[in-house]
């Protein structure tokens, strides 16, 4: 077994020892720290991979960006201390039955598939997923979806934006004043 290999069954454990805690925590904040495992994980596994650009693009918006607001939104509006709730049994037999055949299922996938590399060697634009390939072919080959990508999330952030500073409606009875109604 070579070292990436190794590299990349530790961060698989890590992956799953993090949704492990994100599924089975009680307590919201260990939840999120289990959380914070799994996202790293899934980075490091980018990154073993060869895909840096989209190992970055997950450390920076998943760990460093909707993370660290999730955790805040939790440090800042708890209330009570301890468990956060109580989860009825009912679907811990179903869930863990279920979760075990999709383990079963990817696992089967992964160890039939044909990981060798192509044998020529040559550089193939859209199997390598670098930061230069990614430049290149968002620049080159893919700018029109990707100018259409980010007009619609142009488009949204500013629909979003103005659908939040809108007024609430006023009730017509509170139009009225005191003396009209007397």
């Amino acid at each position: 077994m070579s070292l990436e290999i190794g590299i990349f069954w530790v961060f698989g454990l890590a992956v799953i020892s993090g949704a492990m805690m994100v599924a089975f925590s009680r307590d919201l904040m260990y939840a999120a720290i289990g959380l914070l495992l799994a996202l790293f994980a899934v980075a490091g596994i980018f990154v073993i991979s060869g895909a840096d650009f989209a190992g970055l693009i997950q450390l920076i918006v998943y760990v460093g960006g909707i993370l660290i607001l999730l955790l805040f939104g939790i440090m800042l509006t708890r209330r009570f201390a301890g468990n956060v709730g109580i989860t009825g049994s009912a679907y811990v037999l179903p869930g863990t039955i279920l979760t075990a055949l999709l383990a079963a299922t990817m696992i089967r996938i992964l160890i039939q598939g044909d990981y060798m590399p192509d044998s020529l060697g040559v550089v193939n634009y859209t199997r390598d997923g670098s930061t230069e390939t990614v430049g290149v072919l968002t620049l080159t080959h893919y700018v029109l979806p990707f100018e259409v990508v980010s007009f619609l999330l142009l488009t949204a952030l500013v629909g979003a934006a103005w659908y939040a500073r809108r007024k609430p409606p006023v009730p017509r009875d509170m139009l009225k004043s005191k003396s009209d109604i007397a």
